[in-house]
């Protein structure tokens, strides 16, 4: 039995505003400024979004989730991914090496807003050697002690170095399934034009599919009742 989250930390330093953005893209609705500083727990947005959409209980039926899949097993086939493409099928086996140009390529290829990737080992390598160089035209001082070409020279190469990251696969997306369901949340306005249902149980999860990219907080905790936190509340 999985427990629940009291509390929401979004992440990134314009944590809410992010949020807001991907909800309006995703939803294809826009939400006032005002209101949305109206938000402290998961059930306002919600709220605020169903307003907007209805819900519908009409129109298409498919679940949005299954028909992100499809989307993105079409377009790992033109891809040349094959065809043994499964929802179970781990994103490592199809992407060992460069989850950010298998990311970047599959949203091309599907006009799918996929989640942003994770960096890995070289994006906090530049991050330190970023420090680093502050220190050195900062102070020029122990523990790194630098003259002014040095510092460049750091600060060049902090610079360079998330170029030739290979990134990482996003929290909680693991498998095939896994990020048509993320999808599914960052496409729910186009996936319900295209079929999918629109009826408040199909909000709650492209809600939470939306979420899933702004929080470490895994989705099955997140209930109505849990508490929005910004980096500020931190």
């Amino acid at each position: 039995m999985h427990g629940t989250a009291d509390a929401l930390a979004l992440k990134g330093e314009f944590g809410q505003a992010a949020l807001v953005q991907d909800l309006e893209a995703s939803f294809g609705v826009g939400l006032p400024f005002a209101e949305t500083q109206m938000w402290y727990f998961v059930g306002d947005i919600y709220r605020s979004l169903i307003i907007r959409l209805g819900p519908a209980e009409d129109g298409g039926k498919a679940n949005a989730g299954t028909l992100a899949y499809y989307y993105l097993r079409r377009g790992l086939r033109e891809l040349g991914k094959g065809d043994a493409v499964t929802p179970d099928m781990k994103l490592r086996e199809l992407a060992p090496l460069q989850p950010r140009r298998f990311l970047k390529s599959l949203a091309a290829q599907t006009g799918l807003k996929l989640p942003e990737h994770e960096g890995s080992r070289l994006s906090s390598a530049a991050i330190i050697l970023s420090l680093a160089a502050t220190v050195g035209f900062a102070f020029g001082m122990p523990p790194l002690p630098m003259n002014w070409p040095a510092a460049m020279m750091t600060l060049a190469l902090a610079f360079f170095l998330p170029l030739f990251d290979p990134g990482r696969f996003p929290a909680g997306c693991r498998t095939v399934r896994d990020l048509a369901e993320k999808a599914a949340g960052l496409n729910y306005a186009r996936l319900r034009g295209d079929g999918a249902a629109g009826d408040a149980d199909a909000v709650w999860k492209a809600l939470l599919g939306v979420l899933s990219s702004h929080t470490d907080k895994p989705t099955r905790e997140i209930t109505a009742n849990t508490r929005l936190m910004t980096a500020q509340d931190t």
